[in-house]
């Protein structure tokens, strides 16, 4: 009879084991990708180097470890855009630490700044200001995140962390914004695939007489400056060969 119940009850402990192993690996192991593969607002962007679109950001989960990783599919000199509480790429994330410090940069184009407020999304979610639908704001200067590119974030949590998405009346499913620029100085928003804006922004395409985007302003000025010099040379050599003339 003992070793009747010595039996049960090593196969009991087997089976508890096993449950709180897996139990335990599903609650380490969690992951979840969105894909920012609608075009939302501006001037239409060159195609994507994916054909899933121009860019996706994963949450992965493990042993007390949240990783926000971005990648970007985007055509040559096509960068994510944003300094300066103008949006950069902006999501609605659960579980993030309390302060936005305590979020690392592993590997990249690391973002010049991360903010949890005044995150402008410009038409997105139809604010054109600080719009309150999105708690991570992160930003870069100076063309950083362009092309193919991948950066990672991460830190420490006790659960997984997900998107969530806000109910703004206008959207089923918003979780994340992306602006883009530098192609034939025009710029545009993309949001994530199946957020369903009943009403979308206007998209228009990328023609010759958009307003430059701020890095390309210093070569407008130059041409401007040579084309200014050139007519007042080429101005006073005609009144010279005309005096000689006379």
């Amino acid at each position: 009879m003992k070793t009747f119940f010595q039996s049960k009850l090593k196969g009991l402990i087997a089976i508890v084991v096993l449950l709180v192993t897996c139990g335990w690996g599903i609650g380490n192991a969690a992951a979840t990708t969105i894909w920012m593969s609608d075009f939302y607002a501006g001037e239409t962007p060159p195609a994507a180097t994916n054909i899933n679109g121009w860019a996706s950001a994963d949450l992965s989960y493990s042993n007390g470890v949240e990783s926000l990783t971005l990648n970007t599919y985007l055509a040559p000199g096509v960068f994510v855009g944003g300094v300066n509480k103008t949006i950069g790429w902006a999501f609605s994330i659960s579980g993030l630490p309390s302060i936005s410090s305590e979020i690392n940069c592993l590997s990249g184009a690391c973002g010049t700044s991360i903010s949890y407020t005044d995150i402008n999304t410009g038409p997105v979610a139809g604010s054109g200001k600080t719009n309150p639908v999105f708690n991570l704001g992160i930003y870069w200067a100076n063309q950083a995140l362009m092309g193919n590119a991948t950066v990672t974030y991460s830190w420490n949590a006790s659960s997984a962390a997900s998107f969530f998405a806000t109910d703004t009346g206008n959207y089923n499913d918003l979780l994340s914004a992306v602006h883009i620029q530098g192609y034939s100085g025009c710029s545009g928003f993309i949001i994530n695939g199946n957020a369903g804006p009943d009403s979308p922004g206007t998209i228009t395409s990328c023609g010759t007489s958009t307003v430059p985007e701020p890095s390309e302003l210093p070569l407008v000025a130059l041409g401007l400056t040579l084309m200014f010099l050139g007519g007042l040379w080429s101005k006073r050599r005609s009144s010279r060969v005309k005096i000689k003339r006379d």
